[in-house]
């Protein structure tokens, strides 16, 4: 039983690792933010906080 909770643990800890670092791949290399810009503004997607950007968004994103 112990095992298969140490499983779910594991496996979300490697889910949310995942889904990080895409997102700061694609901040980074979409958006050409700076590592630690492209690591802030994922942990505020993901977590919702909703803090302004980094940078103010471009005319690609349409505002």
């Amino acid at each position: 039983m112990i095992k298969f909770f140490r499983f779910k643990i594991y496996l979300a800890l490697v889910l949310i690792v995942f889904v990080l670092m895409f997102g700061v791949l694609e901040y980074r290399y979409s958006t050409d933010y700076s590592w630690i810009d492209a690591l802030y503004m994922t942990i505020i997607t993901v977590t919702t906080v909703g803090f302004s950007e980094v940078r103010p968004r471009s005319e690609a994103y349409g505002t």
